[in-house]
Order: structure tokens, then C-alpha cells, then sequence
């Protein structure tokens, strides 16, 4: 079975990907986060950022115009600790985390320790 390469996994569907700045800028820069900037090199329509921010989300718009929105509090590693997790088909969340996570991609919201940005339900937003 022949292995898939990277680029063809994503070649037809834009894809954005928002990491933590805290995995290349406060401890070592750790090697998967460089292998995803390094595919986003290779992929047209992959684009990769990096900010301040603890938010998990992962979005996805089907074929059959599903909006599946899966967000929790738990890191991506192997912590044994009580975690919560939302796994919906929702229209009004997806477009609400796509919107900020689309500002944040393209530096439209600067998340830096000394001026944090703070996502609120309501749709409004405050400094920190």
C-alpha cells in the first residue's frame, strides 16, 4: 500500500491550522510544530499560524454543509486528568470560532502575554 504524501492529503480543501506560540517560543521548539510549518510550505492551500492562546477547537464543514465543532479543555497529550469535552453539529458555534480563529491566521488580533485577547460568547471582546 502506497503511503499518502502530505500535500495530496490536503489538495483540495483549504485548510487552517492555529497552533499555541507556546510550542516554538517558551520551551524547546518542538519538532511536529516545525514539520507543520514546513508542509504549509509545500501545500498551497495550507496556511499555519502561531499565537497566544490555550484554545482547543477543531472545525470542520462537510460536504453536506454539516458544521461539526469539537472543543474541550484538555491538552493534546496523554494528561489521566477529568477533561470536558463538546462534540456538536452547529452552525452559530463554528462561524463564531472560524471568525477568530480566521482574525488571529491573518493578524488581524495581536495575542501577546502583555495584551491578551479574550473571545466572549456574546460576540464582544476585552482587553486584558
Amino acid at each position: 500500500m502506497q503511503k499518502e504524501s502530505p500535500t495530496s492529503a490536503l489538495s483540495g480543501t483549504p485548510t487552517n491550522i492555529l497552533l499555541s506560540a507556546f510550542f516554538r517560543e517558551n520551551k524547546k521548539y518542538e519538532r511536529w510544530t516545525q514539520l507543520v510549518e514546513e508542509y504549509a510550505t509545500q501545500i498551497p492551500k495550507l496556511k499555519v499560524a502561531f499565537a497566544w492562546n490555550h484554545a482547543k477547537v477543531c472545525l470542520i464543514k462537510t460536504k453536506c454543509n454539516r458544521h461539526i465543532v469539537f472543543e474541550g479543555s484538555g491538552n493534546l497529550s496523554d494528561n489521566a486528568r477529568i477533561e470536558q469535552y463538546i462534540l456538536e453539529d452547529n452552525k452559530e458555534a463554528y462561524n463564531f470560532h472560524y471568525n477568530w480563529i480566521k482574525e488571529l491566521i491573518n493578524g488581524k488580533i495581536e495575542t501577546n502575554p502583555q495584551n491578551a485577547y479574550h473571545c466572549r460568547s456574546d460576540g464582544k471582546t476585552r482587553g486584558h
